[in-house]
């Protein structure tokens, strides 16, 4: 049950953010907080913000992309050697979800020492 709480806090908080303010930092503060407040451990936590936040930020960048009929990702895919829409929102995920997992080993991190 915390951890579904704690997904859906992260997914939740990760798209508001995500959807409302251009801050691309954020989702380490995000991180971070969720995974200081939920007493997961330090690897369960950071695989699960790397999953949530990635799965979250290739949705955002892929519906972003389907609103603009796909013109900027496909000039920045001619860029990167022909790299297609779903790769570059891949791409954007993992990054996004990186940043996050990195936010919430430090969370965790803390918390565990918190807690001796």
């Amino acid at each position: 049950m915390k951890t579904l709480l704690y997904i859906a806090l992260l997914a939740i908080l990760t798209f508001c953010t995500g959807y409302f303010l251009a801050q691309w930092w954020i989702v380490a503060f995000i991180g971070f907080v969720v995974a200081l407040l939920f007493k997961q451990g330090i690897l369960k936590s950071g695989l699960l913000t790397l999953l949530v936040v990635g799965l979250v930020w290739f949705g955002l960048a892929y519906s972003i992309d389907l609103a603009n009929e796909s013109i900027l990702s496909t000039r920045i895919g001619n860029l990167f050697g022909g790299l297609g829409p779903i790769t570059l929102a891949a791409v954007s995920g993992l990054i996004g979800g990186v940043v996050a997992m990195f936010g919430a080993f430090t969370g965790a991190s803390l918390q565990s020492m918190i807690n001796k």
